[in-house]
């Protein structure tokens, strides 16, 4: 019996090894990757494993493991629809830009100087790769592409916080969220309720989506509008 379980950890040590390894791998489909960690997934329930906090702890993006396993078991097709909670569902329409009256009231309060989201997006550009500047205005995809979703935006933006550089992040929430944000006092999350994005086509507004936007702002711990603000409440 205790040799069994010495062989079965084994084995699920060696899955567990193969899949960080195929993680690393920029060529591998994320329906490859998706049937690996289907594999632990499985093996690990049956160890009985956690697979989720192995993942977590081991620095895998959790958006990443999901879309992956999604595509392998062909879940996405049917999940398209709902993919893209913030922008406007009934256009067929993919790709949406700020209006700019909701810009320009954010940029005269933040003065913007930098975009890790542009368009039209630069040859061999990656906003999550790019330095940002020291005050970034960040509207990012809402749905998963390759296994990279908001959740990584988020994370990013939380990194260069600690570079000491500022952040606003807009993205949908549900309007629950913000209600419980809003009764606890949060008060770098605004709800900007439904946008009317503008279609890159033809620049005409949406319809606006289901879920509300908000604006997530993270100030770097130095900047200037940090001791600003400091210097205003005192």
């Amino acid at each position: 019996m205790a040799k069994d379980m010495v062989g079965e950890s084994l084995n699920l040590q060696a899955l567990q090894k193969s899949v960080l390894q195929l993680w690393k791998k920029d060529q591998l489909s994320a329906i490859e990757l998706g049937k690996a960690l289907i594999t632990l997934r499985d093996a690990m329930k049956d160890a009985h494993g956690d697979f989720a906090k192995w993942f977590s702890e081991a620095g895998l993006d959790e958006n990443r493991v999901y879309y992956c396993i999604r595509e392998a078991e062909g879940k996405n097709k049917r999940l398209k629809k709902s993919l893209d909670p913030g922008a406007n569902p009934s256009d067929g329409k993919h790709y949406w830009l700020t209006p700019p009256a909701m810009y320009e009231k954010l940029n005269a309060e933040f003065q913007f100087d930098f975009d890790p989201c542009p368009f039209p997006k630069p040859k061999d550009f990656d906003g999550l790769k790019a330095e940002w500047g020291q005050c970034n205005y960040v509207n990012p995809p809402f749905w998963t592409e390759n296994g990279i979703g908001i959740t990584a935006w988020i994370r990013k933006a939380i990194a260069e916080q600690q570079k000491g550089k500022t952040s606003v992040v807009v993205v949908p929430v549900y309007g629950w969220v913000l209600l419980a944000l809003d009764a606890i006092g949060s008060s770098e999350v605004r709800n900007l309720g439904n946008v009317r994005w503008l279609a890159t086509e033809d620049k005409r507004p949406g319809k606006g989506g289901p879920t509300p936007i908000a604006c997530f702002i993270l100030r770097g711990k130095n900047t200037k509008a940090v001791e600003n603000r400091e210097r205003r409440a005192a």
